[in-house]
């Protein structure tokens, strides 16, 4: 912990940092979205006509196309982090 205290940090320490907060606050978003899509399907709509999975299969709603839009936002961040270290390394 001392090091990012007393380090002297470049822009792209700066930018590392805010990589990370955003890929920890997307990934809580979408873990929360899909915790309220399974408590959506199973709990709040499970009298659905078809059951339970005839309700996930039209979607979950607009909370369950966040959890989704989030989700593979994040993918895309995570891969991009990915290629970044691979083109690094040639």
């Amino acid at each position: 912990m001392s090091i990012l205290i007393h380090k002297k940090k470049s822009a792209r320490d700066y930018c590392w940092m805010v990589y990370i907060i955003l890929l920890f606050i997307m990934g809580n978003i979408g873990n929360g979205t899909n915790i309220k899509v399974g408590e959506d399907t199973f709990v709040n709509n499970r009298n659905f006509p078809g059951g339970p999975s005839q309700y996930f299969a039209t979607g979950g709603g607009p909370v369950g196309l966040t959890c989704n839009v989030i989700y593979i936002i994040n993918t895309w961040f995570q891969d991009a982090f990915l290629v970044t270290k691979q083109v690094s390394l040639l």
